[in-house]
């Protein structure tokens, strides 16, 4: 999770919103993100395998949401080598 600070902090510093919507959405996955973690320290364990396994596929929506915001923001300040 340390490390996570520093991700976070590189994506919103080198990636500008291209709409309100890349900047609201990339805030809001990241709250969201650390809510969860926050709720599984302090949470019990999931009851069965079926409500893991629920859950666990649950958490593939992040990655369609990420690529959403990634489409709401733009790169700038790099370019890519063309070797």
């Amino acid at each position: 999770m340390f490390l996570g600070h520093y991700g976070v902090a590189f994506a919103a510093k080198r990636f500008a919103p291209r709409t309100s919507l890349g900047s609201w959405g990339l805030w809001a996955m990241v709250i969201l993100l650390a809510v969860f973690y926050a709720m599984s320290l302090v949470s019990p364990p999931p009851p069965n395998e079926h409500v893991l396994a629920i859950m666990t596929l649950g958490l593939w929506l992040f990655i369609p949401w990420g690529w959403w915001v990634d489409r709401h923001r733009e790169s700038y300040g790099f370019t890519p080598s063309t070797a």
